[in-house]
């Protein structure tokens, strides 16, 4: 079957999955062509062929986002009570695709929403957290926590910023991405990393030299 009658032979909702599944992968796509250096060129440089080519997907790609949810930047498959596994992952890619280009292009979304909601972007329903999703999510905490303690009119502590980064029920939050399966060797590696982290940053705060080497 063609993909133009397969479309319209879907419900609204999912021809509109398979529009968003198509988009986020010409993200993924376009964003793991060359070195960090080119990509973050290419996406702050609108004015240049490539750039403007990916402005234009990406302005597309949002508006397509936009149909699920006006206020939310990440989409919840539950919210939109969608049960199919596959559909379920096309969600999981369109926040991949809203999580990365955050990251290499700034924008609306902050860190602290990046990371309340990397786990369930990085990780597969039912799965437990990989160690290169760890090593990830760690260096990510680690930037976030340098963000927060050198911007200029910071009210908070810093045992009060690291315990938004490393809350105690880091675990919990694990556990509960597949709560009939113990956690993952990969998962006990990240809780203990996180918890040494965590510790370096109480000692280093005001080395950022050092934490920022650290979380390279």
């Amino acid at each position: 079957m063609q993909r133009s009658s397969r479309l319209r032979s879907l419900p609204f909702i999912y021809t509109r999955i398979l529009l968003i599944d198509e988009q986020s992968t010409q993200i993924l796509s376009t964003l793991a062509q060359g070195p960090w250096y080119q990509t973050i060129k290419v996406v702050q440089s609108p004015e240049s062929e490539l750039g403007q080519a990916y402005a234009t997907l990406k302005s597309l790609f949002d508006q397509t986002r936009k149909i699920y949810s006006q206020r939310a930047q990440f989409l919840s498959a539950k919210e939109l009570n969608i049960q199919e596994s596959e559909h379920r992952a096309t969600i999981r890619i369109t926040n991949l695709a809203t999580f990365v280009s955050a990251v290499f292009g700034g924008g609306t979304i902050g860190f602290y929403e990046l990371n309340d909601h990397f786990i369930e972007t990085f990780t597969p329903d039912g799965t437990p957290m990989s160690k290169e999703a760890g090593d990830l999510f760690l260096s990510l905490k680690t930037q976030m926590f340098l963000s927060a303690v050198t911007q200029e009119e910071q009210e908070r502590t810093k045992e009060d910023i690291l315990e938004d980064f490393f809350p105690a029920v880091l675990g919990d939050l694990l556990q509960s991405r597949h709560p009939a399966t113990p956690l993952a060797d990969s998962e006990r590696e990240f809780l203990e990393a996180s918890q040494n982290r965590r510790d370096f940053l109480m000692r280093e705060a005001n080395d950022l030299d050092s934490i920022r080497k650290c979380g390279l």
